[in-house]
Parts: C-alpha cells; structure tokens; sequence
C-alpha cells in the first residue's frame, strides 16, 4: 500500500479513537448520577428508585421445574397462589403454572420490577407517556401496578408497602 494510503488510514483511525473518547465523556456527563447536562447547567431527570426486576416463567409442570431454579439461583422456593395460578418465587424468578386462560394473561407481562414506593412510579409512569392497565392495588405483599411502555411492552410494578 502507498504511504499516502497508510498515511490516510491512519489519520482515519486516530479521528475515530478521538470521536470515541468525547463521545465516551459525553455519555459520563449525561448519565452519570441520573443527571442530564442542559444548555442552562445541571438539571434533575425525575427517576423511579428500582430495587430489583423479577423474571417471569410460566410452566407447565411446577413441581419440575422448582428443583432447576432452586439449585440455578441458590434459594428456597416461596410458594403462593393467585387467582388460580400457582406461583413460586425464587431468588429473580418467578414461576407460574395454571390454566392456560390464565398464562396467556400473564405472558403479556414483561417483567416484575420492584420499587420503593408504587404511587411514585404510578406518576412518573403517567409523566412519561405510559399507559397504567390496572392499579395501584393492594397485594398479600404490598401494592402494584400494571403499566404499558409507550413502546408497547407491559410491566408490573410493585412495591412492599402495605
């Protein structure tokens, strides 16, 4: 290759190492701490504090597949009912089993993410443009809500407050 050539490629690459630095720097500045650097300075983003998300799994056969998730997350299933569905929650999953009216329902739910405080997400959920599809409600163990992203996706929401 030409010197002229290599000469080119290598101011090429140095341009695209320089873009990916202040590039890298930017994202720091906006992101960093949940702050967003505005023409006029610093401004707060409102955020939702999340403690946690839970997966949701529907099966068919319960009992077969809590032995796996026990042993895969390290913990103890903790068991309940609900509307028909029998659910065990272990460590970030959460396994339902049931009627298949029932599943199809709760297939349509992304995933459980845990707040501090429902009322809060319930209204920077609004802010945002999302959709609340039920709640808040009281729950055996707090409250939650059902909320679909302006992307289309559906959420529970929910918190340990009684």
């Amino acid at each position: 290759m030409p010197l002229a050539g290599l000469l080119a490629r290598f101011v090429a690459y140095r341009l695209a190492c320089h873009l990916c630095r202040l590039f890298d720097k930017m994202l720091v500045q906006v992101f960093q701490a949940g702050r967003c650097v505005a023409p006029g300075g610093p401004t707060r983003l409102p955020r939702m504090e999340i403690l946690g998300a839970t997966l949701r799994i529907c099966v068919n056969d319960l009992e077969a597949a809590v032995p796996f998730y026990e042993r895969l997350a390290g913990g103890r299933a903790l068991r309940f009912d609900r509307g028909g569905v029998q659910v065990a929650a272990i460590g970030s999953f959460l396994l339902m089993s049931g009627p298949e009216a029932e599943l199809e329902i709760l297939r349509k739910v992304t995933a459980t993410i845990a707040v501090r405080d429902v009322d809060e997400a319930h209204g920077l959920l609004a802010e945002l443009g999302a959709r609340i599809v039920a709640g808040p409600l009281a729950t055996p163990a707090g409250r939650n809500l059902l909320a679909m992203h302006p992307d289309g996706t559906v959420f529970e929401y929910v918190d340990q407050r009684a």
